[in-house]
């Protein structure tokens, strides 16, 4: 059964900040992360990563469970690092 996926996504991502994306979908027991950009990947609930310019970046999660998957792309907008004074 395909499902749709339930991913907690951060708002205002900066360049150079530590960013996780989070899934919750119900009974997935496989996770598959890819940056397209960069080629990046993660394979747990949790995806942890920074991204080092500003920028709209694409990201892919397949998930497997149990009698379900599902495969889904999304972006983020990335922008420029804050800067301290």
């Amino acid at each position: 059964v395909t499902v749709l996926p339930n991913i907690s996504i951060p708002k205002n991502i900066r360049a150079n900040e530590l960013v996780t994306f989070k899934d919750e979908t119900d009974k997935a027991t496989e996770w598959n992360w890819k940056i397209s950009e960069s080629g990046e990947t993660g394979n747990s609930k949790s995806f942890s990563t920074s991204f080092k310019k500003a920028g709209r970046y694409t990201i892919s999660l397949s998930l497997k469970g149990e009698y379900m998957k599902s495969d889904t792309t999304f972006q983020v907008s990335v922008a420029n690092a804050e800067v301290v004074q």
